[in-house]
């Protein structure tokens, strides 16, 4: 059979970007846990949590180069002129693939509210917010994982159109779910920035570690883009599994970035900024008097012990 996928540009789009993004998601995984083992941590919930995000994406980018090698360029609006039982295969495997996006999504930010929880947790504030955010995406993934196994009632009628049902529209599970979920990439991004700049350390690392977070936003960008560019159109094209895919490796980028250790200056900084961050209540302690206005500020930093440091780059016992 000849190769015929670039007929239809958005499944040509799609070939490309998953031949891409995949052996991106494996680099970028793999790199987390290496670095995770190389430097003595033992793998965590969250480093698990991560991988189980990036086996989903694989996953997803599998099923999705196989519909679209057996669609061979035929356009989703005349998937109709495929042999009924094709037909029928393609839609059995678009229930499975359907459910996996929120799974992923949930994964890939639980992984990183726990590195947040690891790093951050001395200021009760934030693990406060660490706590309800968590809870929110938690919520967000169980509902929309349900959503969308139960789209179609009875749920054979996702794949058998020609027995009688119903289903949720596409735009119902596109819209209202995308927002919550790209608005909580913005939160978590406001929330490592905001406890960084707790931190008594220079501007110059603030403002790195500040971008280094801030890259998450890309996801939540992703997001409302798709909502803007695939709204009506699903059913139609597979414009949203374009971005389904770019999304989900864009999340799984963000979630594994944060430990990477050549990402930090390559000094003996995280030492030197353990000795230095002092919590509000320890500074009390040792400038009880003659601070005058400085301490009021002073006052707002947040202590991250030596350990606490090296576990924000995943250096723990390393020569870094």
């Amino acid at each position: 059979m000849a190769f015929k996928i670039f007929n239809d540009p958005i499944e040509g789009a799609l070939f490309v970007l998953i031949l891409v993004c995949t052996p991106i998601v494996v680099l970028v995984t793999t790199l987390r846990v290496v670095t995770s083992l190389k430097n003595h941590r033992t793998l965590s919930t969250e480093d698990y949590l991560a991988v189980l995000a990036s086996l989903i994406n694989l996953a997803y980018n599998a099923l999705e180069m196989w519909t679209i090698t057996v669609m061979n360029g035929v356009p989703v609006l005349s998937i109709t002129k495929l042999p009924y039982p094709t037909l029928v295969k393609i839609l059995k495997v678009g229930y499975f693939i359907d459910f996996m996006f929120p799974l992923n999504q949930t994964f890939s930010k639980l992984s990183l509210l726990l590195l947040y929880y690891r790093i951050f947790s001395i200021n009760k504030t934030f693990s406060t917010m660490v706590f309800v955010v968590a809870a929110i995406q938690t919520c967000w993934g169980i509902s929309m994982f349900f959503a969308r196994v139960f789209a179609c009632t009875p749920i054979y009628h996702f794949w058998d159109r020609l027995a009688p049902g119903t289903c949720i529209s596409g735009n119902g599970l596109l819209v209202g779910p995308e927002i919550v979920n790209s608005l909580l990439d913005f939160v978590m991004v406001g929330m490592a920035i905001w406890i960084v700049q707790k931190l008594n350390m220079s501007t110059k690392y603030k403002r790195k570690l500040s971008i280094l977070f801030a890259l998450g936003c890309i996801t939540g960008i992703i997001g409302f883009v798709k909502i803007g560019v695939a709204y009506d159109s699903i059913g139609n094209n597979g414009i949203d599994a374009v971005w389904d895919v770019l999304q989900m490796c864009a999340s799984n980028i963000c979630c594994c970035i944060p430990i990477y250790k050549v990402l930090l200056p390559k000094t003996n900084v995280l030492k030197s900024l353990g000795s230095k961050l002092f919590s509000k209540s320890s500074w009390k302690s040792s400038t009880s008097s003659n601070m005058g206005n400085s301490s009021h500020v002073q006052q707002q930093w947040v202590h991250l012990d030596e350990s606490s440091m090296h576990e924000l780059a995943g250096v723990r016992g390393s020569n870094f």
